[in-house]
């Protein structure tokens, strides 16, 4: 059942990364946190190498809302050539979680998936990386089983998210070679 959930996700990232884009993908995961919305990250940091860059949570629940992008985030649109219609569409989209992979989050099988993942997103100092990864996903998805990017920010427990660019782009190649094992199986 644990495996069937873990490799139900493997599957699932081509369509998460197709339907929310490597931003997307990156921020989605990087969330944690049994928290209200009140109580979420203020900003989510992403960093490449030594290039680091901070924006406000608030920012993207207001492209979210009215499709118009703060200047925080306008900058970095226009930069890499993104519409604002696009990005907003991308905080709002909805991924479905089966009731199966949400269970397996509290495993051991989950423990290595999400430690895999803390690579990618963790906490400023790395420390409690995994219990916010897990209960941020749990927490998003508990009343409908199914997550946006939106809030999987507004439920990260820390006041910081961060993001590291290099190691999303190794893990994205490692989830391809595992989605071929699965298709090919």
């Amino acid at each position: 059942m644990i495996n069937s959930a873990i490799s139900a996700f493997c599957q699932a990232i081509p369509r998460i990364i197709s339907r929310w884009g490597w931003l997307s993908c990156l921020i989605l995961l990087s969330s944690g946190g049994m928290m209200s919305p009140a109580m979420a990250a203020e900003e989510v940091v992403l960093t490449y190498g030594i290039l680091q860059a901070a924006f406000p949570v608030e920012d993207f629940r207001t492209l979210a809302e009215t499709g118009e992008p703060p200047s925080s985030i306008a900058f970095y649109l226009d930069l890499a050539g993104i519409e604002p219609a696009t990005a907003q569409n991308t905080l709002l989209s909805p991924v479905a979680l089966s009731p199966q992979f949400l269970n397996a989050l509290g495993t051991e099988q989950g423990d290595q998936l999400l430690v895999r993942l803390i690579d990618v997103v963790h906490t400023s100092s790395g420390e409690g990386s995994v219990p916010a990864l897990r209960s941020a996903i749990l927490q998003a998805a508990s009343a409908d089983q199914q997550i946006t990017l939106l809030e999987l920010m507004e439920y990260y427990p820390n006041t910081q998210m961060f993001i590291n660019g290099t190691n999303l782009t190794d893990l994205m190649q490692d989830l391809s070679e595992v989605q071929g094992l699965v298709e090919g199986s």
